[in-house]
């Protein structure tokens, strides 16, 4: 990227440069906090650097968030830590499948009342409702059960549990 002062540069400026290719990490950290509309850009950016992810994800605008949640280049405790405010972005985040498996422990720090969320959700992944029918306790198990979408192959885990 040429060097150019960020500092000068209105908010159309921002926004073409946010989402520019080739603006590299540290063109990118610069354009954060100026305007919230360039910083949604930036949470949305596949590229974002995880230490700039972590600075929006304290952002005051929810939308900026909400796409700090959805990066899968998210630090895992940002996200986790996202995740009660932002559940349905969890859930669709692209490091969600893994964290189930390498991580699962992790899960238990959303707390019963993100995770009931989660389960009754229509868009609830097949693979959480697996981990739930097998790892859950009685109150996830019972949310699982009333998930209209929940696989019959799931349902019938949970039954012989």
């Amino acid at each position: 990227m040429a060097k150019v002062k960020t500092s000068v540069l209105n908010e159309a400026e921002s926004i073409k440069l946010a989402k520019l290719e080739e603006t590299d990490a540290k063109g990118l950290k610069k354009l954060a906090g100026k305007f919230p509309k360039v910083d949604r850009i930036l949470a949305k950016r596949a590229t974002a650097p995880p230490e700039l992810l972590e600075e929006l994800s304290h952002s005051s605008d929810k939308v900026t968030r909400r796409n700090v949640a959805g990066n899968a280049n998210t630090p895992t405790d940002i996200l986790l830590h996202l995740a009660p405010q932002f559940p349905i972005e969890f859930m669709a985040n692209p490091i969600f499948e893994w964290l189930l498996v390498e991580e699962p422990g992790s899960f238990k720090r959303l707390g019963e009342k993100v995770l009931v969320q989660m389960l009754k959700h229509k868009d609830c992944p097949e693979s959480y409702m697996h981990w739930a029918a097998e790892h859950g306790d009685t109150k996830l198990q019972l949310s699982l059960a009333m998930n209209k979408n929940a696989p019959a192959v799931t349902l019938k885990r949970l039954a012989e549990s």
